[in-house]
């Protein structure tokens, strides 16, 4: 007994000899590698891809998306065309004070995360009618139900000025019937084109950015949008004084916000870089050598490295894992790390080195499940204003197999639409 105790610990000297003696190994190796390389013990490869659909709408191949609305039965005017500027969607109303839309759909998508570029015509227009109004909008609408339930964020302008909003809808199978405003910004200087991301799971989760700002965020909601969902690019217009149009830009859909890192060596902090060094997103690894990097925010795709970090025998910090070079990064994508030393280039990935600092762009867990409202926004019930309270997209029974229904609006004398009398029509904001 006696022996095989000392042996065991004659062992376990040996082993911590050897050990000390590898790890000092690669230490040296690294320290003598060039600074724009470093030693990483494991390789990050993509095992899932989250990028459902991107279409820059800039190539003049418009076969994914489908064009009608209400202004088609009506027989009001629209146009439609795709240069290098961007898709433009253009609509003028057959009677004034009827609303009239026209828009692009998607086919239903697996997708939960939605972005678009969208711009308004300008701050004013000419027409001078009371009611005189139009709309652009990305509106993420369910596929399954019978019911005209739909998210969007939207803009809208008239004779008085503009604003920026986000609306959730809920209706019956030929109209949404309630419309409730969940963020709302009169002009204030806001530009007159603006990034949009929706990001929901139709059930309880909705979060919507405007450009990079997340402007309301719920874990808590009932939604009723289940999926799978069709993404609308949608103008809507009740002047027949003027044909109006609207430009939409970078369309992407991913299956989610995050990008998932599996089998990382433990205690490490994995990162999403740039080709500079600079820290996207980081995360720290679970007992399981996972980790869940938040990218929601960010305009993709990234372009950069995903890498882990762990401490050296000295203290600091170490890269353990990287990709072998720049990838491009969606929302959904996952990674898996595996065994085998890889040289990655880049200048932030020298070692021995202190693991790269986090940046102003990092988010590194959940965002909160509580409904925000930016200081540069107005509240709800703050805004001078009487804000619409029926939003809905259109839809042409041949598209969604539902039938159109039309409204009129009136105007305070501030200038602000004030609640429509009966429903618009779907699935545009009509404001």
């Amino acid at each position: 007994m006696t022996s095989y105790n000392s042996r065991s610990r004659r062992l376990t000297k040996g082993g911590l000899i050897t050990s000390l003696l590898v790890a000092s190994t690669l230490l040296v190796m690294s320290a003598t590698l060039s600074p724009a390389h470093a030693l990483a013990l494991y390789s990050f490869t993509q095992t899932q891809q989250g990028l459902v659909k991107q279409d820059t709408l800039t190539t003049g191949d418009t076969s994914y998306w489908t064009f009608s609305g209400s202004a088609v039965l009506q027989g009001a005017p629209t146009t439609f065309s795709e240069d290098a500027q961007g898709l433009h969607l253009g609509i003028k109303a057959a009677v004034s004070g009827q609303w009239a839309g026209y828009y692009a759909v998607s086919p239903d998508t697996s997708a939960f995360l939605f972005h678009a570029v969208l711009t308004l015509p300008s701050t004013t227009i000419s027409d001078t009618a009371p009611n005189a109004q139009f709309n652009t909008g990305l509106y993420v609408q369910t596929a399954p139900l019978p019911k005209i339930n739909y998210v969007t964020c939207s803009g809208a302008v008239n004779f008085f000025g503009y604003y920026w909003g986000v609306w959730l809808a809920s209706g019956n199978p030929n109209q949404a019937t309630t419309i409730t405003p969940l963020w709302f910004m009169w002009m204030n200087n806001q530009p007159l084109t603006r990034d949009c991301t929706i990001i929901t799971n139709g059930n309880n989760l909705l979060k919507v950015y405007l450009d990079g700002t997340l402007v309301f965020s719920s874990t808590t909601m009932n939604l009723n949008i289940p999926p799978p969902f069709d993404s609308f690019l949608e103008v809507q217009t009740t002047s027949a004084a003027q044909m109006l149009s609207s430009t939409y830009t970078d369309y992407y859909a991913t299956t989610s916000g995050t990008v998932t890192v599996a089998s990382a060596p433990l205690s490490s902090k994995v990162t999403i870089e740039d080709t500079s060094g600079k820290v996207l997103a980081s995360a720290s690894t679970d007992s399981n050598g996972n980790a869940v990097l938040n990218v929601e925010k960010l305009h993709m795709p990234l372009q950069g490295y995903i890498r882990s970090y762990g401490l050296d025998l000295l203290g600091g910090g170490v890269m353990t894992a990287t990709t072998s070079s720049p990838v491009t990064i969606w929302g959904g994508d996952s990674y898996a790390a595996t065994l085998g030393p890889s040289l990655a280039p880049g200048s932030a990935a020298s070692a021995p080195t202190n693991a790269p600092s986090s940046s102003a762009g990092t988010s590194s867990g959940p965002l909160s499940a509580d409904t925000v409202t930016p200081t540069a926004g107005q509240s709800l019930s703050s805004a001078s204003a009487t804000l619409p309270t029926q939003i809905s997209p259109t839809a042409s029974p041949d598209a969604l197999g539902v039938t159109d229904v039309v409204t009129t609006r009136t105007t305070d004398t501030a200038g602000l639409v004030t609640q429509p009398s009966s429903v618009v029509d779907f699935p545009t904001l009509s404001l």
